[in-house]
């Protein structure tokens, strides 16, 4: 751990990385230090250190690219990394599972390391009600199968409304084109 913690920022420095993360996007050296952060916390309240595989895993996954990993590899922990260091940006992270049990899993397991970072998290399960589903969606991370999030999708084009917000759905897509466009800066 005195390692990992020499080697990136500390619990201290979260408000920092924090607002790097929001102002300049998903820059290198931004996404080094949160994944050190995550890394550190992963094992403080996991009791889990990430493996190198993992961390690239989760670098690919940043920068919209495909991860390939065998079963037993920790596909689990590396899309946490990722997702923790999306969310920290302040955009909404959805993380899309195979099945109900994962997005359970997979979500409870992993809250103590999301709320260390000031994330809150939630699950998408059926047959959650419109209040639970725009609850789940406005969390920073939300767990979903993607059976669920598509037919969250059409019914809330059929509907006119996208969260708790009640946008529609072309006012939803134009409000985060401008900080998905700078979360990846050229």
């Amino acid at each position: 751990e005195s390692a990992l913690a020499q080697a990136g920022p500390d619990e201290a420095a979260l408000p920092s990385l924090r607002l790097a993360l929001a102002r300049q996007g998903l820059r290198p050296a931004s996404v080094a230090r949160c994944f050190a952060l995550v890394s550190l916390l992963a094992h403080r309240h996991l009791g889990l250190r990430p493996f190198d595989a993992q961390l690239l895993a989760a670098r690919a996954v940043i920068d919209n690219r495909l991860a390939e990993m065998a079963t037993g590899d920790g596909k689990t922990l590396a899309i946490a990394i990722a997702a923790a260091t999306a969310a920290l940006t302040g955009m909404p992270v959805h993380v899309i599972t195979a099945n109900d049990y994962l997005v359970t899993r997979d979500a409870a397991w992993l809250r103590p390391l999301y709320a260390a970072l000031g994330l809150r998290a939630a699950t998408r399960l059926p047959p959650d009600s419109a209040a639970a589903r725009s609850q789940a969606y406005g969390c920073d991370i939300t767990y979903v199968t993607a059976k669920e999030l598509v037919f969250d999708y059409l019914r809330d084009g059929l509907t006119g409304t996208v969260g708790a917000h009640g946008a529609t759905a072309k006012r939803r897509r134009d409000a985060l084109a401008a900080p998905l466009a700078r979360l990846h800066p050229t």
